[in-house]
């Protein structure tokens, strides 16, 4: 099976950040009532507001898309979506985008990436025409080389669930130990990043829809 994800983006309407975790922390208990529903992982933008980056990233984690299909239509999820509807995020918080991707690959290099240390960059694609199989080579290429010389990392990259070969979108997330990761990843690395010999099929266009540095703030395992 292919993992899938199920990516959430919001922004707090009134200001309130304290009791937009505590709700988040409330709306992730009802959601796992869906045993499908593996991990899910709270992110928050590092950078500067505003800028075209969620605010709120929240990575809903499944085996594979049938569980999220599956999701979907649960009691869990109704549960969850009346307590939005009636609640404190009726008002307090919206959302941006709701995007689901499968995973294509991963990769953890070293093993200091997970220390307190650690920073995020999240970054939102849009491919060019390509096949699944050669979109994926040249990412885990591309991603290796623009990150080789980060030392410990971890890096995960998906395609939208809806993606074809005329195209799609795709999501990069990536696990650093040093704030400079993010110069690392923001200078358009697939422009040529492939090298002398190109690994895979790169997509042609290629552009970032939105790009930003984040820290983890909570997360939720089975």
């Amino acid at each position: 099976m292919t993992p899938c994800i199920n990516l959430v983006a919001t922004r707090c309407k009134n200001g309130d950040h304290d009791n937009l975790l505590r709700w988040y922390n409330d709306h992730v208990h009802l959601l796992m009532g869906f045993p499908g529903l593996l991990q899910a992982t709270l992110f928050q933008q590092a950078g500067t507001p505003p800028t075209t980056a969620p605010e709120y990233a929240c990575v809903y984690q499944f085996a594979s898309h049938a569980d999220f299909l599956a999701f979907e239509v649960s009691d869990a999820r109704a549960r969850a979506r009346q307590v939005v509807e009636t609640g404190w995020a009726r008002t307090g918080i919206e959302i941006t985008q709701r995007t689901q991707y499968l995973r294509l690959g991963a990769r953890a290099v070293g093993i200091g990436h997970a220390g307190d240390g650690a920073s995020f960059v999240l970054q939102s694609l849009s491919l060019g025409p390509s096949e699944a199989s050669a979109a994926a080579r040249w990412l885990s290429d591309s991603l290796y080389q623009a990150l080789a010389a980060l030392g410990d990392n971890h890096c995960a990259w998906y395609r939208a669930a809806d993606a074809t070969a005329a195209g799609g979108d795709a999501l990069v997330v990536a696990q650093l130990p040093v704030d400079s990761g993010m110069a690392a990843l923001a200078s358009a690395w697939w422009h040529g990043a492939a090298g002398p010999e190109t690994v895979g099929a790169p997509p042609q266009p290629v552009a970032a829809h939105w790009q930003a540095p984040y820290r983890r703030l909570l997360q939720w395992q089975r």
